[in-house]
């Protein structure tokens, strides 16, 4: 029997592996810029050297092949340290959104077993972890807490002395000090010796994203996926070792991470970022480096554009086609924290050309490498061209899997996964007809109805509470919160819009927080003959004006 020799992944000259590709940047462009921030400036050989000490640090304190790694870092040379550190001897990283209110940090933590976390200095965050682990304020390091059986160590980073003394659960860590690790009792043939047996089937990150229920969803991803789809998406972004990348994309989801940092590194381009996004300080970043991409989703791209001091800036990125004025309609890209990012798009010989007449929401062309199969939401059969229904893919940039769910929870028989989106293929192009589960899309943010309703119901005196994506010209959608009060409940004083967004903030992460609140008896609430809730009759309901708003 002869076998199939043709390549299923995208062919590299290098393992596809973030130490071999940091190592790689760094011998290939060395001095040149690679991570720049309104504030401060690394190079590839300097995020290089202070990687590599940190990766010996990590290995004195016991941290390994697997060993959970969790930062919660700002955009800057610490997080690329932290990441390439700990991942390049083997550990699994997992970047932690700095919108997480403690509730969200600890239910994280709990369900991702991390052993290490990294945050940064600051006596707000010292206040800030103590309220997420509970009697954290009278612990000693090694950490030994029921609420999270597997976390050992807190290290605070930062370039800068900590105000303050730094508690006893606790370290100081300077991730930027290259002599990090010197007194590690590491040898430097030990850290090469364990460098050596990070392959590109290891697992490297996990990637937090909104499940449609109200548990967290951990997308597993191995290095090989990562490296190579950096590599891939170098030609869907067009880009030069000359360009410099504005990342409007957090580092802890897969835009900022896979979209924007993976092919960066392939070329030696340089990353543009900031911790917490302003339009202004933004434009005089890109002015001030001269970019020629941005990344984004609307609710940065957007600010940006309609920005009072546009017109008079000289940015070669606010010319890209990508940002040119309302013409023919375009095609797009689609994708997802499964699948690394996009796994459908076009590559720049072929963006200009238009959507056939007749037809919208063009998700372009299917990735080399990667396959899609459009089935009956309900059957599973395989149907034809321009025909409508489950959108489905498989290749190597597909999730290893979800943190603590069983292969056949989360992949079909033959190793598709449904990504719960819905359109038809036309042509060999995608169109992206709508969704097929309850999931809300806001501002390129993933939002759980179970997630916000269950912070909902923690509050007093509501009996029920439904959340539903209501289409935006803005944000794509928003997110809004329809509530049955309890009996006697409805002329309280916290039946109010302001009170009830401040209670929800103190619990959840602020984009998830519902834009409007909308009052109804329970006899007015649709139900199925089953006893589900008629989400689409609810939301009909809503768009047409029922409910008192609050």
């Amino acid at each position: 029997m002869s076998m199939n020799t043709t390549p299923r992944t995208p062919q590299l000259d290098f393992p596809a592996t973030t130490g071999a590709l940091i190592r790689r940047a760094a011998e290939k462009f060395g001095d040149k810029a690679f991570v720049v921030t309104p504030q401060a400036s690394v190079s590839y050989a300097q995020v290089e050297a202070a990687s590599l000490a940190f990766a010996r640090h990590l290995l004195g304190a016991g941290v390994g092949k697997g060993t959970r790694v969790g930062a919660q870092l700002p955009f800057g040379a610490d997080w690329f340290v932290a990441w390439l550190g700990a991942t390049r001897i083997g550990a699994l990283f997992i970047p932690l959104s700095t919108a997480y209110k403690p509730p969200e940090l600890a239910k994280v933590l709990r369900q991702s077993d991390v052993d290490t976390l990294l945050v940064s200095h600051g006596q707000d965050r010292i206040a800030y972890l103590e309220a997420t682990i509970e009697k954290l304020a009278s612990m000693r390091a090694p950490l030994r807490t029921a609420q999270l059986p597997f976390l050992r160590r807190i290290c605070l980073c930062g370039s800068a002395k900590p105000t303050g003394d730094v508690p006893p659960w606790a370290q100081s860590l300077d991730l930027m000090d290259p002599r990090m690790g010197q007194d590690s009792g590491i040898s430097l043939q030990l850290l090469e010796a364990a460098q050596a047996e990070v392959t590109p089937a290891d697992l490297m990150v996990v990637i937090y994203t909104s499940g449609t229920v109200s548990e967290p969803k951990g997308v597993v991803h191995t290095h090989g996926a990562m490296v190579r789809h950096g590599a891939q998406l170098v030609r869907f972004l067009d880009l030069t070792g000359d360009d410099k990348v504005y990342c409007g994309m957090p580092l802890f989801w897969v835009g900022g991470i896979s979209f924007s940092t993976m092919p960066t590194m392939h070329v030696g381009a340089t990353l543009l970022g900031m911790d917490r996004f302003d339009a202004g300080v933004a434009l005089d970043l890109m002015e001030r480096e001269q970019a020629t991409v941005m990344t984004g989703w609307p609710a940065v791209t957007g600010p940006v554009m309609t920005h009072p001091s546009i017109k008079s800036r000289r940015i070669p990125a606010m010319s890209h086609p990508w940002y040119a004025p309302a013409g023919p309609r375009k095609h797009h890209s689609l994708g997802m924290s499964e699948t690394c990012g996009p796994h459908t798009g076009c590559f720049a010989d072929t963006r200009g050309r238009p959507v056939p007449e007749g037809f919208r929401n063009s998700m372009g062309v299917e990735l080399p490498f990667i396959e899609h199969r459009i089935v009956h939401p309900d059957t599973g059969a395989q149907l034809p061209d321009g025909e409508r229904g489950a959108i489905l893919v498989r290749g190597y940039s597909l999730m290893n899997g979800l943190i603590k769910k069983e292969r056949e929870e989360v992949f079909e028989s033959d190793g598709f996964y449904n990504t719960g989106d819905e359109g038809f293929f036309h042509e060999g192009i995608l169109y992206l007809t709508g969704r097929l589960t309850d999931m809300i899309k806001t501002s390129g943010n993933n939002v759980a109805p179970a997630e916000v309703e269950q912070a909902l119901l923690a509050l007093p005196g509501l009996l029920q509470a439904h959340v539903l994506g209501i289409p935006d010209a803005q944000r794509g959608e928003i997110v809004v919160a329809v509530l049955v009060p309890r009996s006697g409940a409805q002329g309280s004083t916290q039946w109010s819009a302001q009170a009830l967004d401040a209670d929800l903030r103190k619990s959840i992460s602020n984009y998830k927080v519902p834009r409007k609140f909308l009052m109804l008896q329970a006899d007015e609430i649709p139900f199925l003959s089953s006893g589900k809730l008629d989400r689409r009759l609810l939301r009909q309901q809503v768009m047409e004006g029922a409910g008192r708003v609050i």
